[in-house]
């Protein structure tokens, strides 16, 4: 059975779409594929659009959705950045081909989700990609555990008024709740961080960790 395969292609600005550079070379590469493997007649999708996000790019969703519905086997492009500028994107474009049964090829990559050896160089991708996440994740807890250790006071500083924090200590140390306070404060006028008057739980909250923070960070001072 013939595969049936949607050929997407893209540029960057109005500028290409309209005088075809680049446009070209990608169909060439396309059609000389589709030739080779026998994939018949391609439907050519043609975009004009930034790279940098999936959500910019209308006709990759429609693609995306007709391979989903069984309408296509599979998608190819001829370089992998004409549909995901990053690993993130690829790896939920290939989530999907996974979960619908279509297939994902980017020719400059060799990258063929239906054998074997496309799949596992996707993997590899994937365990890269999670692999560096988690070290960039340690990376950045341990660089705030050192300046805690050094006394230097994490988070941004409070941009409430002293006497307005001294209030919200003093209400949540006599028990009030978070959203009673924050009712005292907007009956009073009382302006947020922002300036305005609308006052929630979750502010005055964020107020008591600020505070807290600094006790913190003035009790290393003195301690040191």
């Amino acid at each position: 059975m013939t595969a049936r395969a949607i050929a997407y292609t893209r540029v960057s600005t109005g500028e290409q779409g309209v005088s075809g550079l680049g446009l070209e070379a990608q169909r060439h590469a396309l059609e000389l594929e589709a030739e080779r493997r026998g994939w018949g007649r391609l439907g050519l999708v043609v975009e004009v659009a930034s790279g940098a996000k999936l959500a910019g790019r209308p006709l990759l969703a429609q693609v995306l959705d007709a391979l989903d519905a069984g309408e296509a086997d599979l998608l190819v492009v001829s370089k992998l950045d004409r549909v995901a500028r990053n690993l993130s994107d690829l790896l939920r474009i290939v989530e999907r081909a996974q979960a619908h049964g279509w297939a994902f090829v980017a020719l400059d990559l060799g990258i063929d989700t239906s054998t074997a050896a496309g799949a596992f160089t996707l993997s590899v991708m994937g365990a890269a990609a999670e692999l560096e996440r988690r070290l960039i994740a340690d990376r950045t807890r341990a660089a705030l555990a050192a300046k805690k250790a050094r006394g230097h006071r994490l988070g941004r500083p409070s941009q409430l008024a002293p006497a307005t924090l001294a209030r919200i200590v003093e209400r949540r140390a006599e028990g009030a709740t978070l959203r009673t306070i924050a009712q005292e404060l907007a009956d009073a006028a009382i302006p947020t961080a922002r300036g305005c008057g609308t006052w929630h739980a979750q502010q005055v909250a964020q107020a008591l960790r600020t505070h807290a923070l600094d006790l913190e960070a003035a009790e290393f001072r003195m301690a040191s």
